[in-house]
């Protein structure tokens, strides 16, 4: 079994499962996100387009923590990866603030959102060399177990956030 590639699809996963939860989680904000990028400005578009995002993150978390598609898979999310930071160097260039080089993808989760261009750029990295290694096969009931430990690890993190963000409130 190769075990360099099952990582990769575990972290590849792991972090589109966290972007769809943050994101469907302050759903609203996830709206204004894409408004922010001037690309779309009809409301209705944004409001498709918010939905259609969730989607297909949740598919590309999926397809990785199950091992799905192949390596069409991989090319997929290559090419989301590819278009995500075109839309984020479009909106710094229009912008002209490396501020708006950040994203808010992943809500609370902020040492996610800096430096976006270049956590897809070790994720396109990650997918490159993971195109070129064997494919690996797990039993259904392992797959889903980490699919279900990374939802838990995830949905966990962001109590803690939440916790600390109530204490500082009270302070």
């Amino acid at each position: 079994m190769n075990y360099f590639s099952m990582i990769i699809s575990l972290l590849i996963s792991s972090t589109f499962i966290a972007s769809f939860y943050m994101k469907a989680k302050s759903f609203p904000s996830t709206k204004c996100e894409i408004y922010s990028y001037k690309i779309i400005k009809n409301r209705q578009l944004i409001n498709i387009s918010s939905y259609f995002l969730l989607i297909t993150e949740l598919l590309i978390a999926i397809c990785f923590a199950f091992n799905l598609f192949g390596s069409i898979k991989i090319v997929f999310c290559g090419l989301l990866l590819i278009f995500f930071c075109l839309i984020l160097l479009n909106k710094r260039k229009k912008e002209k603030d490396i501020k708006a080089s950040s994203c808010s993808c992943f809500g609370d989760m902020e040492f996610m959102n800096k430096y976006p261009l270049f956590r897809n750029c070790i994720l396109l990295g990650l997918l490159l060399i993971q195109l070129f290694l064997p494919t690996y096969q797990l039993d259904f009931k392992l797959e889903v177990t980490l699919f279900l430990l990374i939802v838990i690890v995830i949905i966990f993190y962001d109590l803690i956030l939440q916790i600390k963000k109530l204490k500082a409130n009270y302070i």
